[in-house]
Formats: C-alpha cells, sequence, structure tokens
C-alpha cells in the first residue's frame, strides 16, 4: 500500500507518594505527600509512500494531562490541582537506501496549562490562573552502516521545553509560580557511532554541542522559598557512552556514563559568564540490572552523579548523589503494563534543600496502557 493511517492512544496513571516527617525535602512543615498524574494521547499519522526509498508522514497528536497533590497528614487542606490541552501537528519526509538513512520532521505545538485551584497556594499573587504557549520544533538526521556491525549517525534538532506545572504555578509546598517565565529554547547537534559485534551486545559513543537559551533553573529565594527563572543562554558539550548486554535469555545488564561541560554564556553579570551552569553535575553514570520473564520483570539501578554548585554564585563544590531504586512490572494484557517503583530507597539525604532537589525515599505507582 502507498498509503495508510495509523491512530495510538495512549494513557498513564502515575501515582507518587513522599513521606518526609522531619521536613528535610518539603518545607516548611513535615509532609506526607501523595501525587497524581493521569496522562492521556491520541495520535495520528498518515503515511505515503512515493517509492520503496522516500516517505512522507503528516502527524497530528492530542494531549491532555492531570495534576493533583494530597497532604496525607492534613487531608481537610487545600490541595493543589492543575490540567494541561495541547495538540500539535507537523510534517516529516525521510529516505531509506542499502546502507543510508535521512529525513527531516517539523512540528508546532500549542500547550494551554490551567490552575484549577490558585486558592490552595499560600502565595496567590505570584501564581497564574491560566498560561498558553505555542512553539515550532525540528529535527533533522543522516544514518549510514558501513558494515552490519557498525552504524554512525548525525542528528540535530532545535526544540523547546514549556515551564513545567510546579515552576509555572508554584505547585507544591515551598514554591512559588512564576508568571514570567518563558519556555526553553534548545539546540544541539549529536555525532556518534554504534558497535553491535554480536546480537546479546551492543555499544554506543556520542558527542554533542548545544546551546540552550532561557534555561529554566530553581532555586532557593529569601524565606526558605523556591522559585524558578530563566538564565539567558547556557552551552553545552561532551561524551556520553553506553552499553547492554543480555549474558542471558532473563538478564539484560546495562550503563550509560556522561561527561559534559555545561557553562553560562550570557549574563548580566559578565564576571559570572564562563561559570558552570548551577545543579548541573559535570558526570554522570547510571547502572541498571534487569531480570525478566514472560510478562514478568524486575531491576534494580543505581544513578550516581558528581559534584555541582549550588548557585552561580556559590562555588563551593557539593557532594555527589547516590539514586539506588527498584522496580518490578507486569504486563497482564497486551498494551497494558503496570510498575512499581522505588527511588532512592536507602533514603540518602547527602544534600540539603537549599541545593539540589533531590528528595528521599519515593514510591511510585504506574499504569501505562496502548491502543
Amino acid at each position: 500500500e502507498k498509503m495508510f493511517l495509523s491512530t495510538d492512544l495512549k494513557g498513564r496513571m502515575f501515582h507518587r507518594g513522599l513521606i518526609d516527617p522531619d521536613s528535610s525535602f518539603y518545607i516548611p512543615i513535615q509532609k506526607d505527600l501523595s501525587d497524581r498524574f493521569p496522562y492521556g494521547a491520541l495520535s495520528s499519522k498518515l503515511t505515503y509512500k512515493f517509492d520503496p526509498h522516500v516517505t512522507t508522514r503528516i502527524l497530528a497528536i492530542g494531549e491532555y494531562e492531570r495534576f493533583s497533590s494530597r497532604d496525607d497528614l492534613h487531608p481537610s487542606a487545600n490541595h493543589a490541582r492543575a490540567s494541561r490541552s495541547a495538540f500539535a501537528a507537523g510534517g516529516e519526509i525521510s529516505g531509506t537506501w542499502t546502507k543510508l538513512n535521512s529525513g527531516i520532521q517539523f512540528v508546532y505545538r500549542y500547550q494551554y496549562d490551567r490552575n484549577e485551584n490558585i486558592e490552595a497556594f499560600t502565595f496567590a499573587s505570584d501564581t497564574l490562573a491560566s498560561a498558553s504557549v505555542h512553539y515550532p520544533s525540528l529535527q533533522a538526521w543522516l544514518n549510514a552502516r558501513p558494515h552490519e556491525s557498525i552504524a554512525l549517525f548525525c542528528n540535530g534538532k532545535y526544540s523547546h521545553r514549556p515551564p513545567g506545572f510546579q515552576e509555572k504555578f508554584g505547585l507544591g509546598p515551598g514554591y512559588v509560580g512564576n508568571p514570567k517565565l518563558k519556555p526553553e529554547t534548545r539546540m544541539e547537534v549529536s555525532i556518534g557511532t554504534e558497535f553491535v559485534p554480536r546480537k546479546d551486545f551492543s555499544c554506543v559513543l556520542s558527542t554533542f554541542y548545544g546551546i540552550t537559551n532561557d534555561k529554566i533553573i530553581t532555586s532557593i529565594q529569601a524565606q526558605r522559598i523556591f522559585v524558578s527563572r530563566n538564565f539567558r543562554r547556557i552551552t553545552h558539550c561532551g561524551l556520553e557512552f553506553e552499553f547492554a548486554s543480555d549474558p542471558w535469555k532473563f538478564l539484560n545488564l546495562a550503563n550509560n556514563f556522561g561527561f559534559g561541560l555545561h557553562v553560562i554564556s550570557d549574563h548580566p553579570n559578565e564576571e559570572l559568564i564562563g561559570a558552570r551552569e548551577p545543579l548541573q553535575p559535570a558526570w554522570k553514570n547510571s547502572t541498571r540490572i534487569t531480570l525478566h520473564t514472560g510478562p514478568i520483570s524486575a531491576g534494580h539501578s543505581i544513578l550516581v552523579t558528581g559534584p555541582y554548585f549550588k548557585t552561580e554564585y556559590d562555588r563551593k563544590p557539593q557532594e555527589a548523589l547516590i539514586d539506588a531504586g527498584v522496580h518490578f512490572s507486569l504486563r497482564p494484557a497486551s498494551g497494558l503494563s503496570c510498575t512499581f517503583r522505588v527511588d532512592n530507597y536507602l533514603n540518602q539525604m547527602n544534600y540539603d534543600h537549599y541545593g539540589f532537589p533531590h528528595p528521599g525515599r519515593t514510591f511510585y505507582a504506574i499504569m501505562d496502557y496502548s491502543l
């Protein structure tokens, strides 16, 4: 067939619980929080094949997402609620030849966020009832496979990240919304190679360079309050190395190491130009072990991040962070998966809430479906 239409319906119910009786993360009072993030998306793709090599697609995506937060220690308190509606449309053209694949995709997105309970926040005058944003994104790619075990790739993208619920509205204790936040704009180019010597082992080495304008960073302000703000410009460059192995049918091992230089390249204070981006570690390493059999899988992960700086003015390096987590997943039916996850189960409090926002032991219950 030269033309065909595909439609995909996705949904997610994301439930997070965080117990913090000593107010070491959530301030100013003790918290036993539970957050819910229902999400749904309907996407359609109209594909037309000009010939065996060239393909075009028209894309249309609709999304709806909600947020609600509840303090289980104070059930009668006013609870934060917000919603997000979004629509995106665009097109794509790609070509595939014997050892070469290339393409370009353009998408335009409109997003509307609504704060449904503005009275739930102490600083209501600093929050918004609603906010809308629209922006384009563009990406292009060129992949080559000179040998059956070697692949080369080059990707470029121009993208936006709008402010999240917490950043825009101040959803969460100790946070104040910033109605003046602008979406981040990021331009990035990456090149790399993938080596697959056999079916049960692969490794990827890549390098990247990018610029982010209006980078959104959340930091502590006066009176122990968190506020998000835009940085004018951050420049990024670095390397990433990843490998994955399946030594047995039931076992998967994976590791990802990344090193990056993230520096301030435009700031009202010229003395800070060239300084490292606050709250951004120079390196990260993630190790994952997964056991799987049939519809059941379980795993363990450890994320270690290098030292970082609290703010652009505080240049004292902070300690590295360690986040150990476990997860259990079940696929009871086609298109449906249920996951229970615990992050930072060791409850490592090797930080303070004036710096990197790394919470204590956190529980997640996630249900995904796709039709």
